[in-house]
C-alpha cells in the first residue's frame, strides 16, 4: 500500500524527501463484513444480500498549518477467491483513481 501511494504520488509530480516534509500520509483501512445490498436478480427482482465491504482512506496533511489538505476513499466489495495477485492489482487501481484528481 505505501509503495503504490508512493508512486502515485510520484505521478502527480511530487518528490519524495524524507527530510523537508511538505504533507504526512496516513491511511486507514476497514471492513464491514455485515453490510446489506440490495440487488436485482436475473428477472429484475430485488432482494437483500449480506457482503462484506472494504474502504480505503487516504489523507494528506500539511505539515506547518497541521491541516488536512487532501483525502481520497474508496469503497468495493471484498472478492474472496481472488489471488493475491489480483487483490493488489485492486488495490492499485483505487489508489490510482483516488489519486488522479490530486
Amino acid at each position: 500500500m505505501k509503495s503504490q501511494i508512493n508512486k502515485a504520488l510520484l505521478n502527480a509530480d511530487k518528490t519524495l524527501n524524507n527530510k523537508n516534509l511538505d504533507f504526512a500520509i496516513s491511511y486507514i483501512l476497514g471492513v464491514d463484513i455485515d453490510v446489506m445490498k440490495e440487488k436485482l436478480d436475473d428477472e429484475g427482482n430485488t432482494y437483500l444480500d449480506n457482503i462484506s465491504e472494504a474502504t480505503i482512506i487516504i489523507i494528506l496533511m500539511d505539515t506547518q498549518t497541521q491541516k488536512v489538505i487532501w483525502t481520497g476513499s474508496a469503497e468495493a466489495n471484498l472478492q474472496h477467491n481472488i489471488s493475491d495477485t489480483e487483490s493488489q492489482k485492486r488495490i492499485n487501481y483505487a489508489i490510482e483513481k483516488m489519486f488522479s484528481d490530486f
